[in-house]
């Protein structure tokens, strides 16, 4: 039974050793996302596509916290008249990070912010220009995952909702 115990604590050991995030480091990470959440259906146009920033500080080997923010543009036509979109956002994002191994790390988490949506008439409307803004809660949460290709430089990619469905980009860790 000490043998098994101390094998254990041996294997324990080993990986906590060759985990890619570990308490204290800062890791920042740049996407794009491939299908946006804000707007969808016939007649939209991605102008922009989601890009994000993030910014993240491991509280733990498995918990990472702090901010983010992003930008996407949109619009939409039909028969000569439109409208121009713009979605700017922030607000925080956790992660819990249930593989965290040498080269490979998948996480899960949420996000909770903040979206200032704008939108401007364009096209032919008999001489009526509208623009109108709103704002609101920004809510989603994410399944990721990172493939470190050195101590440094990561490519990730997540599923999830509030930003995008479907994001891709690179994560650097500091």
């Amino acid at each position: 039974m000490r043998t098994f115990l101390i094998a254990i604590l041996a294997l324990c050991a080993f990986q906590t050793s060759n985990a890619q995030i570990e308490e204290g480091n800062i890791l920042v990470s740049l996407g794009v996302g491939l299908s946006p959440t804000f707007y969808s259906g016939n007649g939209y146009e991605s102008s922009t596509p989601p890009i994000e920033i993030a910014g993240e500080y491991a509280f733990t080997e498995d918990i990472t916290g702090g901010i983010f923010a992003g930008y996407a543009s949109a619009e939409f036509r039909n028969s000569g008249f439109g409208y121009d979109y713009t979605y700017t956002l922030f607000g925080a994002v956790g992660n819990y990070h249930f593989v965290n191994e040498e080269s490979f790390n998948v996480y899960a988490g949420a996000k909770l912010g903040y979206v200032s949506i704008s939108s401007e008439s364009v096209g032919n409307n008999n001489g009526f220009n509208f623009s109108a803004e709103a704002s609101g809660l920004l809510y989603g949460g994410q399944l990721g995952a990172r493939y470190w290709f050195s101590d440094a430089i990561a490519v990730n990619a997540e599923l999830g909702y509030g930003v995008s469905i479907f994001k891709a980009g690179v994560s650097f860790k500091f």
